[in-house]
């Protein structure tokens, strides 16, 4: 349901119109409406029908500046299909000498992401196309914002308790004057530029979180502070972080990760575990001067307004369903989970996961690689393995379903074929069993790359096995068999154009990988279980490894690392020192499904 909201101004101006179509309308006329007899009023109030709200809006603000009544304007961009009763509201605020519709105008990425319903934007227009940070003009442009916040009213699609402010530039110096003044703003992201010396100097009321972009080679803006544009003194881009962060109690021991923004190398410094699970960060971008441009293939929208989602407490209640936690322990959950959020989740944005297949398909395909083995590989073994990997994925999977009801209640892990190296052998108990699965034998490969050639199903084209550039591993086949590189590698079958999959698959998703020494290590696309084997008859594994690397495929992270979680000693989990898969293991896992869906 859309609903219309209109100034003063608006208001007048449909009155005077109504006024004179009643006037034209007499004694008939095109509109249907007004040719209806006249009857009594109706004893009981009717309500009258809902106007639907437009996709974009101009308000108007009445504020006084030097004394005079000035009439300040703002622009609202609602979603296409409106179907939540209430929306985060972002202000993004442009640069000197721009104004609101030209800034919207100009960045389609944060019209998709309004449209994608994932809130309302207000653009509003600087006085003179400025806003005043201190020297610009003498308009309070504090006060205007909170005048349109107000101006929102009682209209519950506006959450006015989940605000953001994006600032470009002097809109940044904005945001910075905006998150120290008031408590309006849950998160700011002051793009190129700092807070300067005056504002660094105030104390915010509340504790916010905030998203900081500078470039090295900014002319403006110096990124290590000192005079600057319109005749500001600024904070150094370290030095207003570190004051939000002290402002706000973080942990003043920032963690630093090193990212790639398009055509740019960036630093990323975070300061965490700040009141209120709030975050700040700040981002160094090499050699960009006093420009947002990235790279065409780079949308920092999207990065700060995941940012804003992640540092909101709230977000993280629909991951608790059915885990029951006090507070300290919410609060230990959310800070690890911030982390892992911007050390692993915001780096696989895009990539499908077993998780993926498992709901698409019903399956997970897999494949033994034996580098190494004590004995003869037997069908007991093999037997066994499978059965624990299935039971194993049961577990972890089990606990979507009270976060996802429509996730799959069952699956299958099905056996796609065999890689055995050079040394190792098989007994004929499992030639009796599998002997019709596709088979390598005597290969020497020791790498993620398999044995076999694998095409795309749409081009045809040879795959160069770069599992890292591959979206969902369901795009390629096994089209037949591949170099034989030491001259004594055999391959069943020879040729595949005729050759039936005893399971009907044609392709694997997972390499599950044995060695004899220890080599424990995971991503989605090898399991490798090196040294783990208990017993080689029988197949039996150390069922505490073979989670947590289980766990790795889904892109779950070693929470047992101190340098990348501080705070995650108290953390009980199969990923840092549990032997069982926890609350916080199925937390997390929620927390993958949520982006891969």
């Amino acid at each position: 349901m859309r609903f219309l909201f209109y100034s003063i101004k608006d208001i007048l101006y449909f009155l005077t119109l109504a006024f004179l179509v009643l006037i034209s309308s007499c004694g008939g006329g095109g509109n249907s409406s007004f040719n209806e007899p006249l009857l009594p009023p109706d004893p009981q109030p009717t309500t009258p029908p809902t106007p639907e709200i437009p996709l974009s809006e101009r308000k108007y603000i009445t504020q006084t500046i030097d004394g005079q009544q000035v009439e300040r304007t703002y622009l609202i961009r609602y979603p296409k299909e409106i179907s939540k009763s209430s929306y985060p509201v972002v202000f993004f605020f442009h640069g000197a000498g721009g104004n609101g519709q030209g800034w919207f105008n100009n960045h389609p990425e944060v019209e998709n992401l309004i449209d994608q319903e994932q809130f309302i934007g207000i653009f509003p227009d600087g006085y003179e196309n400025r806003w005043n940070v201190g020297t610009e003009t003498n308009a309070d442009d504090v006060e205007f914002i909170t005048l349109i916040v107000n101006d929102f009213g009682a209209n519950e699609l506006f959450n006015t308790e989940k605000l953001y402010g994006v600032g470009t530039s002097n809109g940044a110096g904005l945001a910075n004057k905006i998150g120290k003044e008031t408590s309006l703003f849950e998160g700011i992201a002051p793009l190129i530029s700092q807070q300067t010396v005056d504002i660094g100097a105030i104390v915010p009321p509340q504790p916010l979180s905030v998203f900081q972009v500078g470039g090295t080679d900014d002319g403006l803006v110096p990124i290590n502070g000192g005079n600057g544009v319109a005749g500001h003194v600024f904070m150094s881009a370290s030095g207003s972080a570190e004051n939000w962060a002290a402002n706000f109690n973080c942990n003043m021991s920032p963690t630093i990760a090193n990212r790639v923004w398009g055509n740019f190398n960036v630093q990323e410094v975070s300061f965490n575990s700040c009141e209120g699970n709030n975050r700040v960060k700040y981002f160094v971008v090499q050699g960009a001067g006093h420009t947002t441009s990235f790279g065409n293939n780079f949308n920092v929208y999207q990065l700060i307004w995941n940012f804003f989602v992640s540092s909101d407490p709230d977000y993280y209640e629909q991951f608790l369903v059915g885990i029951d936690l006090d507070q300290a322990e919410k609060n230990l959950f959310i800070v690890n989970a911030q982390r892992f959020q911007e050390i692993c989740l915001d780096n696989f944005v895009g990539l499908k996961n077993p998780l993926w297949n498992i709901q698409e398909r019903g399956e997970w395909p897999i494949y033994f690689h034996f580098e190494s083995w004590e004995g003869a590989v037997t069908s007991a073994a093999v037997d066994q393995m499978k059965s624990d990997y299935q039971s194993i994925a049961d577990l972890w999977i089990e606990s979507l379903r009270a976060f996802d009801p429509n996730y799959r209640s069952s699956m299958d892990v099905k056996i796609f074929g065999f890689v055995f190296n050079e040394g190792v052998i098989a007994d004929e108990t499992f030639y009796t069993d599998y002997g019709e699965y596709p088979r390598v034998e005597n290969f020497n490969g020791t790498s993620e790359k398999s044995p076999w050639e694998i095409k795309d199903r749409e081009s045809d084209e040879v795959f160069d096995q770069n599992w890292y550039s591959i979206s969902d591993f369901q795009t390629l086949k096994v089209s037949g068999n591949g170099d034989d590189n030491n001259g004594n590698t055999t391959f069943y079958p020879d040729a595949w154009e005729d050759f039936s999959h005893p399971e009907g698959i044609d392709m694997f998703h997972t390499k599950f990988w044995h060695k004899v020494s220890w080599d424990a290590v995971a991503q989605r696309q090898y399991l490798k279980l090196g040294g783990n084997v208990t017993n080689y008859a029988l197949g039996t594994t150390r069922f505490y490894v073979f989670a947590h690397e289980m766990g790795h495929t889904f892109f779950l992270d070693d929470i047992y690392s101190r340098s990348k979680y501080p705070d995650g000693q108290n953390i009980q989990s199969i990923m840092n020192n549990a032997s069982e898969i926890t609350d916080f293991d199925r937390f997390s896992l929620r927390m993958v499904w949520s982006q891969q869906r």
